[in-house]
């Protein structure tokens, strides 16, 4: 049998590619999707006294934070806010051109998440045709979320009727909103994960079709400490549903731990869960809030670009970063009167009264929201609370897992270092091959 001398170069490239084979796919660090941004200033005691005037500042924000997002680091993510599926019942003028909040928040933004928080079919169809006719005439995709809060106000929550009946009420909607735009419609969301895992049980059977759904998960301090992540992502792997996206808080890991949300992302890839960065609070609508919110806008884009720049590591000065800065900071549900949809007699949404020491004055048209300058934060950041009976100083979590993560690294690259010195050796001392 003849034998052919193989170049050295080319048995480098071999190793070289079996090295690359035997990388650990946990090495490599995992991006988010984009961001998600849940305002929603309905609640606010502005709101009551004057929602044409907030409703006007909210769309500055959303038209700041799109410029941002588009402009800073070349677009890089999915951009969602939440809206309320009512809006079609305000109408303002901006820059001389009247028309509805909903075509002005459409026409502004990239994507959009309807809040129809309706509790049967019927009213869950009839609540979104202006939406949804608004976003096919924009060529704008949305996604469409349920609630299942237990909440004082039934007529707007899956809880009283349980998971049951909301997986089949998903399943529904997917086929509606899927006939009607079907390259704009992008999935049913649930809020939110804790409300789904604690709801009442329903009489009726688990529907058994399979039904991908997105998920809000607010309580990030339960995946501080990598045991109880792992128990917390079984957990929603277990659903009876099947989860694509958790819309994770992130507003303090964004800003503070950095290295601690990396390591989500990479365990929720894991679980097969992509990760989309949420968060919001009712006031960032307001003017005094927009910096703050274009700041962490960029901070979130600079993530995703370039991934970890170091815990602590905000690149926002002090005097920008609230002290109320927390977990848990997902929306509050309040009954709104404004609600188009037409409810049984003496079942309309009740007015809920802000409270009178806190009522703002309004300012007349043109002049801006009076100034409410947020609380100096100090320079430590909010300190981690793992879930766990460790005795580990605050903070200890974070040193662990960075040592953990790159042990990990450190033992997944042994057998390509060991491949790649194989081949070394081959191209170095091998002069013919016998094929």
């Amino acid at each position: 049998m003849l034998g052919r001398s193989l170049p050295t170069g080319r048995l480098l490239l071999v190793g070289c590619i079996l090295a690359a084979m035997a990388m650990p796919l946990y090495a490599a660090n995992v991006k988010p999707v984009g961001i998600h941004f849940d305002i929603e200033p309905q609640s606010l005691p502005e709101w009551a006294a004057s929602r044409e005037n907030v409703s006007a500042q909210f769309l500055d924000l959303m038209a700041k934070v799109v410029s941002n997002w588009v402009v800073f680091n070349n677009n890089p993510g999915s951009l969602v806010f939440d809206l309320p599926v009512w809006l079609e019942g305000i109408t303002i003028t901006r820059n001389g051109v009247t028309d509805t909040v909903l075509n002005f928040a459409v026409k502004q933004l990239p994507m959009i998440n309807w809040m129809n928080f309706r509790d049967n079919i019927d009213a869950l169809k009839t609540s979104t045709v202006e939406e949804v006719n608004s976003c096919q005439a924009n060529n704008k995709p949305y996604t469409v979320g349920l609630e299942l809060q237990n909440v004082n106000y039934p007529p707007i929550t899956f809880y009283e009727e349980g998971v049951a009946t909301m997986k089949s009420a998903m399943l529904d909607m997917t086929q509606f909103y899927s006939a009607q735009t079907p390259s704009l419609f992008k999935g049913m969301v649930v809020h939110a994960y804790r409300d789904f895992a604690l709801a009442n049980s329903s009489t009726i059977p688990m529907p058994t079709a399979d039904m991908p759904a997105i998920v809000y998960y607010w309580e990030w301090n339960k995946l501080v400490d990598p045991v109880e992540r792992q128990a917390e992502f079984t957990a929603i792997k277990a659903l009876p549903l099947r989860v694509t996206t958790l819309l994770l808080e992130s507003e303090t890991l964004v800003l503070w731990y950095q290295q601690l949300l990396q390591n989500i992302l990479n365990d929720a890839a894991t679980f097969g869960f992509q990760i989309e960065l949420t968060s919001g609070m009712a006031r960032w609508a307001l003017p005094n809030m927009h910096s703050y919110v274009l700041r962490v806008t960029e901070a979130t884009a600079s993530f995703i670009k370039y991934g970890v720049l170091g815990d602590y590591n905000t690149g926002l000065p002090d005097d920008d970063v609230p002290d109320n800065i927390s977990a848990n900071s997902g929306p509050v549900i309040v009954p709104k009167s404004t609600t188009p949809v037409v409810a049984p007699p003496k079942s309309t949404t009740p007015v809920v009264a802000p409270p009178k020491s806190t009522t703002p004055v309004v300012a007349p048209p043109k002049s801006t929201t009076p100034a409410v300058v947020p609380p100096k934060s100090t320079t430590t950041p909010p300190p981690l609370k793992p879930q766990t009976s460790s005795s580990a100083p605050t903070g200890s979590v974070v040193v662990r897992e960075n040592t953990q993560l790159a042990g990990n690294a450190a033992a997944g690259l042994l057998p390509s270092l060991f491949l790649a010195t194989v081949a070394l050796i081959l191209g170095a001392g091998a002069q013919r091959i016998m094929l």
